[in-house]
């Protein structure tokens, strides 16, 4: 199976702030009657991001939005193909891959309708643990991690990553969770030692009042080793203070954003991000992640094209660039081979 590579500009991680210009210049096209956004689970980031999306739309727009916590990407991107989904938050951008040319576990069902929407924001792919005696990645010898969820790329490529770049492969009982909430339980109540996840959704949160979480480090030089396997993975500082983390550790990061169906008419998918990054302002304070969120941030991170719609819009601001068109057309062109 050939394996597309992804690659990701980190240059503009800094938020931006957005000009006026955006609001729309032009009444709406017409709208569906709803508007649907996946997301993985309640109190995660991408199910907040979701609600503060669907938020503005509804104010501005009238639409009814909804949102569908339907946990894995693996879920919700067979969804779009039936047009029953419109948008997809997510933190999997190694799934967005391969829905989009049809590999791992998509081969049976062929490239699936999913194209870019907009970029947003970076966050830990941490290592924690139950125990304050694992401090570094080093220390899972041995131990239970929960580090598979099915079907999601990132877990089955990025686990086997970290272990072999650490030299573990083999040595961590490596278990299967279905969902964070149950994933928190089991650190919560013994039957698992450590977990990789996003530290900042609120399962972990509320059982770190009850069973003390550890931030547990990931060396940078065992992260490059991760970045050159699975390029969606990054090194970044787990700043102290961020959930659970009682200093600053090196940690692991992932890209999140937002999928479109390839269906949505253009003119619909223009003027929903018009909107979105028109009232910046308004949503930016509803959560530590959101202001990442920001039109200059939107087109960083570039794994699967963009929809021709959101190109009108990023082009009409300036912020189309060429670099960025010829990455689109490698993308598109790769679909082709």
């Amino acid at each position: 199976m050939k394996k597309v590579s992804i690659f990701l500009w980190l240059s503009l991680l800094a938020p931006q702030t957005v000009p006026p210009s955006w609001a729309a210049s032009a009444p709406p096209p017409k709208l569906p009657p709803v508007l649907s956004f996946a997301t993985a689970a309640e109190g995660t980031t991408s199910y907040i991001v979701g609600g503060a999306f669907a938020n503005i739309l509804k104010k501005y727009l009238a639409v009814k939005a909804t949102i569908e916590p339907s946990g894995a990407a693996t879920r919700w991107v067979p969804l779009m193909a039936r047009q029953e989904v419109d948008f997809g938050i997510h933190c999997a951008y190694p799934d967005m891959n391969d829905a989009y040319y049809g590999l791992a576990g998509y081969q049976k069902m062929g490239p699936q309708p999913v194209l870019s929407f907009a970029d947003g924001h970076v966050v830990p792919w941490a290592l924690m643990a139950n125990n304050a005696n694992i401090k570094t990645v080093y220390d899972l010898k041995g131990k239970r991690l929960y580090g598979r969820i099915v079907g999601q790329s990132l877990y089955e490529r990025g686990i086997p990553a970290l272990l072999s770049s650490a030299g573990l492969t083999g040595q961590v009982d490596v278990l299967t969770f279905p969902n964070i909430g149950e994933a928190a339980r089991g650190l919560a109540e013994g039957r698992a030692d450590a977990l990789v996840y996003l530290p900042m959704v609120a399962p972990l949160l509320e059982v770190n009042r009850t069973t003390p979480l550890h931030a547990v480090a990931v060396p940078k030089e065992v992260a490059d080793k991760v970045s050159k396997i699975e390029p969606a993975l990054m090194f970044g500082i787990w700043k102290k203070g961020v959930a659970f983390a009682a200093q600053d550790t090196p940690s692991l990061f992932q890209g999140c954003g937002m999928a479109v169906r390839e269906t949505l008419d253009p003119a619909v998918v223009s003027v929903i991000l018009k909107t979105v990054y028109a009232h910046y302002d308004e949503y930016k304070g509803s959560h530590s992640v959101l202001p990442e969120w920001s039109a200059g941030n939107g087109i960083r991170l570039h794994v699967t094209p963009f929809h021709p719609g959101a190109i009108a819009a990023f082009k009409e601001q300036g912020l189309w660039t060429a670099q960025v068109e010829k990455r689109n057309q490698e993308l598109i062109g790769r679909r082709r081979k």
